[in-house]
């Protein structure tokens, strides 16, 4: 590659390679001539070589043997972890389905025992006007349901008794035509 003597960025750019010997015959030839003809370039390269001389200058340093081991030692204490996400998805995120469903679980547990809870076998309660009756078998779930009709047919009576009005549920129509 020919460089041509009156361009000065060019020139600029390869005074490092020419200090160092890395350019051809031809190119050194042409700096050469073009550091003798210019002020700037010349100043350049005199810049370029002083800092190369001070650079070789300076004595090699070699490590000890227990040099890298200490240095990672040094790095693994003011190492600052962060959590990578896959930590963070497994530690908190994974587990929430299964906390849901426990709660589900003592959800349901409790809907489907309370009625029983509330009213144990052999239990009649005397709630204002009228009596209540509560005789319910732990054994049988299917009594639940028999339990809700029971209580909403109490709750219509009560209203009846104490406000005077109509049942608009639909469920005890039967019972106040009697």
């Amino acid at each position: 590659m020919r460089i041509s003597t009156g361009n000065c960025e060019q020139i600029s750019l390869k005074i490092p390679a020419f200090i160092d010997g890395e350019l051809s015959d031809i190119e050194s030839k042409s700096v050469k001539e073009h550091i003798k003809s210019c002020n700037k370039c010349r100043m350049a390269y005199d810049r370029y070589s002083v800092q190369n001389e001070l650079l070789k200058e300076i004595t090699k340093i070699t490590p000890s043997d227990s040099f890298n081991s200490k240095l990672f030692q040094k790095i693994e204490q003011f190492n600052i972890k962060r959590q990578h996400p896959a930590d963070v998805f497994f530690r908190w995120i994974l587990p929430l389905p299964a906390l849901c469903a426990v709660v589900l679980v003592v959800f349901m547990g409790f809907t489907l025992v309370s009625p029983y809870l509330y009213a144990l076998p052999g239990q009649n309660e005397t709630s204002g006007v009228l009596p209540i009756n509560t005789k319910k078998s732990l054994i049988s779930f299917i009594e639940f349901s028999s339990y809700c009709d029971n209580h909403c047919r109490q709750v219509c009576r009560y209203c009846r008794v104490t406000k005077g009005s109509k049942c608009i549920c639909g469920g005890c129509a039967d019972e106040s035509e009697k």
